[in-house]
């Protein structure tokens, strides 16, 4: 497999693009929430790229962890914010 450091990076800023872009262009709360899910996962993507071909060690997956966990929180917390507006 073709595997370098660039096309992980690559990926990781298209994702970030995207995501900026969405939240810049978008007016809804949801499509902010997305934009904003794909800036952390290309955060996440950019630190395992980081810690595999920098370091060398696979043990990279726990930033990337705490990024899911803070990315569903911040989904809750929003969601119940817009379910608690809607009643």
């Amino acid at each position: 497999m073709f595997e370098t450091v660039y096309l992980y990076l690559l990926t990781a800023s298209f994702l970030f693009a995207l995501g900026f872009a969405v939240i810049f262009i978008r007016k809804s709360i949801i499509a902010i929430l997305i934009g904003t899910e794909l800036l952390l996962n290309a955060a996440s993507i950019t630190f395992m790229t980081f810690n595999r071909f920098v370091v060398g060690k696979d043990d990279g997956q726990v930033f990337p962890l705490f990024i899911i966990m803070v990315a569903a929180a911040e989904a809750a917390v929003v969601l119940a914010n817009c379910y608690r507006d809607w009643e």
